[in-house]
């Protein structure tokens, strides 16, 4: 009975250790996939170990882990946007703000960033930050960052709106004309 029972208990493990190898595939298989840059801030704004593929690529990187939030974005904000940055994610660990209050003042909506482009010159991209916080037993444990290159977005706002204005100009001149 007790040989029966230790089987039991073997196979249950074994099972079980499956289903964690299972699932440890996964994330690293969605974080590996995934095109959002994501990772986790811990309390002292320090990033997490485990992150997507994408946010190396995105901040061209060979690795975020253990980095300080406020050192990722130094070397791409101006001094007062990574300030204020600081201070909006920092009341984010405040268990009395409310969440989807804050998000309209989020500093890093939409941040225009240069990076080396490796031939002497300069890209601009621009890149979306969202916030979000990760809680467990009603209390904070992480705020989850996720980071989008909404590039094409600005930049076909941007034409768009050029191309206004200068539908604007013509329908002016035309009217001044006639």
């Amino acid at each position: 009975g007790l040989a029966l029972a230790l089987g039991y208990l073997v196979a249950g493990r074994r099972r079980q250790d499956r289903l964690v190898i299972e699932a440890q595939r996964q994330t690293e298989d969605i974080l590996r996939t995934v095109k959002d840059g994501l990772f986790l801030l811990d309390a002292n704004l320090r990033i997490g170990p485990t992150h997507s593929a994408a946010v190396l690529q995105l901040f061209q990187r060979t690795t975020l882990a253990g980095l300080d939030f406020a050192e990722l974005l130094r070397a791409l904000v101006p001094e007062k946007t990574l300030q204020t940055a600081l201070k909006y994610v920092k009341v984010l660990w405040s268990e009395r703000t409310r969440e989807n209050l804050v998000k309209s003042i989020n500093p890093l909506g939409e941040v225009e960033v240069s990076f080396d482009d490796g031939r002497g010159g300069h890209e601009t991209r621009y890149l979306e930050f969202d916030f979000h916080r990760v809680k467990s037993d009603d209390r904070i444990d992480n705020i989850l960052v996720s980071v989008n290159d909404v590039s094409q977005r600005v930049m076909l706002a941007h034409e768009l709106k050029e191309s206004q204005d200068k539908a604007q100009a013509q329908l002016d001149t035309l009217l001044g004309v006639l």
